[in-house]
């Protein structure tokens, strides 16, 4: 008994082995506890791939349903780019708003909360085009007002475009900052873009005046001047484009326009003495007398100073038969400039037998001398030149003002300046071609005219021999003594 009681305790001692029992269709299969995990975890590889997030998940019911685990991560993605944003970190925000979005694309406050990123980045383009999203999903007047407010100032893309000369381009900006704030008429950023598209048409025009395209410039005028009508400025270069094409009646229309705005602008005063003048001398050819002495008249009073005014009227009152008029406007040309042969010569023509002390010391002369001294402090501005009147000139590394309506006789002086500087620099382009050319011609002369290599001289040997002896075929025969 003892010796089976020895042989049973070491088989007590073998480890059991735990048998499972599933059911497979009809017939019970015992696998391992092992095999069981092995084959669960490969059913999860074959369904969620190599992805081992769902492992970790210890209770799968306490992880909620899909909404609530979408809503969780959006909320966790926007928590964390809202704590970039505020750190300053705008790439990083606009990473953690664009996961957000990837999962729920129809939260609006996410566009706009990414464009500000942008914005903050000076990536004008993509946060406009979140705000546009913002705006079309619920169109409100301050998301439309601060889209125009992008557009408007990316990042002075009008303002560089003027530079450019692109103003078609620079215009359509302008325009679409002003239709996305139509609906707040007392917008700030909406006046503003209103007055850089009369600007942009006012600089369009200058340029069309300079490559010589008047009527276009004249429409460009008109548009700016319907949107400001209190801008001399503009009545200035229209006027000026007026001229050009010959329609002096709508010049001096607009200048007498830009007087009243301005009245006390030297320059605009002398545009219209000097446009009077040209009225009255054609209107003198014609021998219209008394249209001519109104025009000239009129160049009196806007410019005093000038001598061939008075001569002018002295001449259209003769025919007029005005004398004592046209002795007052002599003594006027006297005052100002007795030193011209002009006004002597015409002084003779006028008025034979009288010289110019006699008229200047007449009661006449004095009263004329007394009426000039007042004009002529009464005028503003005093003595100022005549076209072309240049632009002063601009400290280095200044930069033209953006906000000023600039005027075509501001231009003369730098176009002048361009236009030297270009003719020297095709002078010296064509003095280059000539000299290129001048060589060619030269080396495919020489080319031609090039001497053979064959040598045709005569040489002379230094070491000349003579020529061998002819030797007789008999011996020499030796005298015997």
């Amino acid at each position: 008994m003892e010796d089976e009681e020895e042989v049973e305790e070491p088989k007590a001692k073998v480890k059991e082995v735990k048998m499972s029992t599933i059911v497979m269709t009809l017939f019970p299969t015992a696998v391992s506890e092992e095999k069981l995990q092995e084959s669960k975890e490969k059913a999860i590889t074959r369904i969620f791939g190599p992805a081992k997030t769902l492992l970790k998940v210890k209770n799968p019911q306490r992880a909620g349903d899909y909404e609530s685990i979408l809503n969780r991560k959006i909320d966790e993605h926007c928590r964390e780019g809202d704590l970039y944003f505020s750190q300053g970190e705008w790439e990083e925000a606009i990473t953690r708003y664009t996961k957000a979005l990837n999962l729920d694309p129809n939260k609006g406050e996410l566009y706009e909360r990414k464009a500000e990123a942008f914005l903050q980045l000076c990536d004008f383009q993509s946060a406009a085009m979140h705000l546009r999203k913002v705006y079309h999903m619920s169109p409100k007047e301050g998301t439309r007002e601060r889209l125009a407010f992008i557009v408007f100032i990316q990042p002075g893309r009008g303002t560089l475009l003027r530079r450019l000369k692109d103003f078609s381009a620079a215009i359509d900006d302008y325009l679409r900052a002003v239709e996305l704030c139509r609906a707040n008429e007392a917008s700030e950023v909406r006046r503003e873009a209103e007055k850089q598209v009369l600007l942009s048409y006012n600089d369009f025009a200058v340029h069309c005046y300079f490559k010589g395209c008047y009527e276009e410039a004249v429409l460009l005028l008109n548009k700016a001047i319907k949107g400001e009508k209190n801008e001399f400025g503009l009545y200035i270069n229209r006027g000026d484009c007026f001229l050009k094409l010959g329609q002096l009646n709508f010049a001096m229309a607009d200048y007498q326009q830009a007087l009243e705005l301005h009245p006390l602008d030297p320059r605009l005063r002398h545009r219209i003495a000097w446009l009077s003048n040209e009225s009255g001398l054609q209107d003198f050819r014609e021998k219209q007398y008394l249209q001519a002495e109104t025009h000239f008249s009129c160049a009196v009073d806007n410019d005093p100073w000038e001598v061939k005014y008075y001569l002018n009227r002295a001449k259209t009152r003769v025919f007029l038969q005005e004398f004592l008029g046209a002795k007052e406007d002599m003594i006027s040309a006297l005052l100002l400039n007795p030193n011209k042969e002009e006004v002597r010569t015409l002084m003779g023509n006028l008025f034979p037998g009288e010289n110019k002390e006699s008229l200047l010391n007449s009661k006449v002369g004095d009263l004329t001398k007394t009426l000039l001294d007042r004009k002529l402090k009464s005028f503003p501005g005093g003595k100022a030149e005549i076209f072309p009147l240049q632009r002063p000139l601009k400290s280095t590394g200044s930069e033209p003002s953006t906000n000023m309506y600039i005027q075509i006789e501001d231009q003369k002086g730098e176009e002048k300046e361009e236009g030297s500087e270009e003719k020297k620099l095709q002078k010296r382009l064509a003095e280059c071609q000539q000299n290129s050319h001048q060589a060619n011609e030269e080396l495919k002369e020489a080319r031609q005219n090039k001497p053979a290599l064959e040598s045709k001289t005569v040489w002379v040997d230094a070491c000349a021999r003579p020529p061998p002896k002819d030797c007789p075929k008999e011996p020499y025969c030796w005298r015997k003594f």
